[in-house]
């Protein structure tokens, strides 16, 4: 089957775009059901690529930047809106405003990566300077051919890409040509691997917009259910005369009406049975709690009544000390009150008693809580020193091949702290091609330099390797997953230089500036 290849470019709705793009829900919900062509459970399969430098910057900001570049470099204001103007033939005439975000919609393949679309928009910028700065796989979009029939599906497979159409050096737009247009057209062709389409001038179609098209085929389905209705109504006469047929089919319906009633009192039988042994459970359980609340009260009760004898014992023992003192001073005794505070002191002990009775059960149940922790500990220490026994015999005389093999796979492909580590530097390292970096960078950002150290740290934690070589290790495998192409050696010298000034502390004072702004970015 050929895949025809198709590149439509045109200036970006930036309200529009992101919303449409990044798939807000907000959006789904806003499209009118009668030509809804998104598939929200095919939304899994698109994917989405930003530009390094452009994380968290929206279309609308990256706008307003533009405009403040342009007026910088030019010294006027960037025309936005379109401009009469009478030509010299007198006739009017309309100059265009600047167009400086543009959106393409390329027609991809089943198979179409990511990483051809990239290599797509690196031609793209080679040949015109045009960058790309968003990239959206979109796989969950089409339509079907009979509305009734989930299996008509079409997919319409295509991506959305985000051009920065401007010359950030002379605060110019690019101007792209018609045969420029075309050559694009042959380079989206070639580099994806699908057949060209034919030209503008040959078809002398103009492209449809998304909803057009949607429309076109829907119109294009209700004529052909129109015309299936009628070839329905010229079998009419024929359907009548199969009555007896329908009749021999009403009654096999009626007997399996019959047998659903019969499930549906089973499925009632059973759901009486569950209810059942659900009420013996709880009548079970009831007793229980009880028990419990009861022997809670109790115990609640019995401080109560401590305190109360306390206060009783207190008092007493302070009306005792006084009346001794005046007995004292007149030679009385104070036999009555002595037993006073000894029947009180008695009945505290009693209580003390079944108090204690009490809290040595829970003891008791502490204790036994407390033995098996320490088990689980013992047993969770043992396995820890074997586990860092093992990673030792794993790591032994070359470190680099027996970590990359042993640890690359399960690091790189669950830890998003690596993966970030890993494009930072290549993001530095290909700074100086205007590739991943744009322009030369000579140190790392505060919360990149934060992501390294931070993973450098959490490495040596897990298999006691030294920052400076787990620094070695990060270049090298940011080096062999580099989705353009490898380092120069000078990239890797200078990369690995810099990665070392993190690994012996050179960076630490912009890491302390991100530990005192709370974290950097969720590394």
């Amino acid at each position: 089957m050929e895949h025809i290849s198709s590149v439509h470019v045109k200036p970006c709705n930036i309200a529009q775009s992101e919303r449409h793009n990044r798939r807000d829900m907000d959006y789904i919900n806003s499209l009118d059901p009668a030509i809804r062509y998104v598939r929200t459970d095919l939304m899994h399969l698109n994917e989405s690529y930003v530009a390094p430098g452009m994380e968290g910057v929206s279309l609308q900001e990256l706008y307003d930047a533009i405009k403040a570049m342009v007026k910088e470099k030019t010294g006027r204001a960037m025309q936005e809106k379109d401009v009469e103007y009478i030509g010299k033939n007198g006739k009017t005439k309309v100059r265009q405003g600047c167009s400086p975000i543009r959106e393409s919609v390329v027609n991809i393949k089943s198979d179409t990566t990511m990483a051809d679309l990239l290599r797509y928009s690196e031609r793209v910028h080679e040949r015109w300077g045009i960058k790309a700065i968003q990239i959206h796989v979109h796989k969950d979009e089409g339509h079907y051919e009979n509305i009734k029939d989930p299996a008509s599906w079409k997919p319409n497979l295509h991506a959305h890409i985000i051009w920065d159409w401007m010359n950030h050096t002379t605060g110019k737009s690019y101007k792209l040509k018609a045969k420029d247009m075309s050559e694009m057209q042959d380079m989206a062709a070639e580099t994806l691997a699908m057949v060209r389409g034919k030209r503008k001038e040959e078809t002398g179609a103009d492209h449809l917009e998304r909803n057009d098209y949607i429309l076109q085929k829907q119109r294009e389905e209700m004529k052909r259910l129109q015309e299936e209705a009628e070839r329905a109504q010229a079998k009419k006469k024929a359907a009548e005369a199969q009555a007896a047929v329908a009749e021999a089919e009403k009654a096999a319906v009626e007997q399996q009406t019959a047998a659903a009633n019969a499930e549906k009192a089973a499925a009632e039988q059973k759901a009486k049975e569950t209810s059942e042994k659900l009420a013996e459970i709880e009548a079970r359980m009831k007793p229980l709690e009880d028990e419990r609340k009861q022997l809670v009260d109790s115990i609640v009760e019995m401080h109560k009544e401590k305190n109360k004898l306390a206060t009783s014992i207190r008092s007493t023992t302070n009306k005792k000390l006084k009346l001794e003192a005046e007995i004292l001073s007149k030679g009385i005794q104070s036999k009555s009150l002595d037993s006073q505070v000894k029947s009180k002191s008695a009945k505290i002990e009693q209580i003390d008693a079944a108090l204690q009775s009490k809290n040595q059960r829970m003891s008791e149940l502490d204790a036994g809580i407390e033995e098996k922790e320490k088990k689980v500990g013992e047993l969770d220490e043992q396995l820890s020193n074997l586990m860092l026994a093992q990673q030792k015999i794993q790591i032994s005389d070359d470190w680099r091949e027996n970590i990359f093999r042993a640890l690359t796979a399960l690091l790189y492909a669950g830890d998003d702290n690596m993966k970030a580590c890993i494009k930072a530097i290549q993001d530095y390292a290909c700074s100086g091609r205007g590739g991943r970096g744009k322009q030369y960078r000579s140190f790392f950002a505060d919360e990149e330099a934060f992501c390294i150290k931070a993973f450098m740290e959490y490495f040596y934690k897990l298999t006691h390797v030294a920052a400076v070589q787990t620094g070695s290790l990060l270049v090298w495998m940011a080096n062999e997953l580099n989705p353009i192409s490898k380092f120069s050696d000078w990239e890797k010298k200078n990369v690995a230089r810099e990665v070392n000034d993190v690994a012996i502390g050179r960076y630490d004072g912009r890491i302390r500036r991100v530990n005192g702004r709370g974290g950097g970015r969720g590394w």
